[in-house]
């Protein structure tokens, strides 16, 4: 089963986000405030999409969560602020979590939705 975790504050976003993880094939979950730690327990998502800059749990909290559970979830990160990402990505690799993709807000659709069928199991 093809799972996205959608972590994302901001509303158009996120439904745009998770109407093309659907269109992919994937169930899709919501996470407005950025806790992913008992998410990713309990539901298990097979890819997160990840925005930096949220108002509760950031997306380096986020990526911390992730990595304190051992997930080799893949990540693509989500960000309006292109210059956090070089942070971001330089965090994700010394934490070892599977970064894939990073995409800067106003999202490419296209971008997005490549990364999403690349991540999609064959089941």
């Amino acid at each position: 089963m093809n799972r996205l975790l959608v972590v994302e504050d901001d509303g158009v976003a996120a439904n745009l986000v998770a109407s093309l993880g659907e269109a992919c094939g994937y169930d899709v979950r919501l996470c407005q405030n950025g806790d992913v730690g008992g998410v990713l327990e309990e539901w298990g998502p097979t890819l997160v999409a990840l925005d930096l800059v949220m108002p509760k749990v950031d997306g380096i909290e986020a990526l911390n969560a992730i990595a304190k559970r051992g997930s080799s979830v893949p990540v693509v990160i989500i960000t309006a602020y292109p210059d956090y990402l070089y942070l971001a990505e330089r965090y994700a690799e010394a934490r070892d979590i599977s970064l894939v993709g990073s995409l800067v807000k106003p999202i490419n659709v296209t971008q997005l939705q490549s990364l999403c069928l690349q991540f999609r199991s064959a089941a």
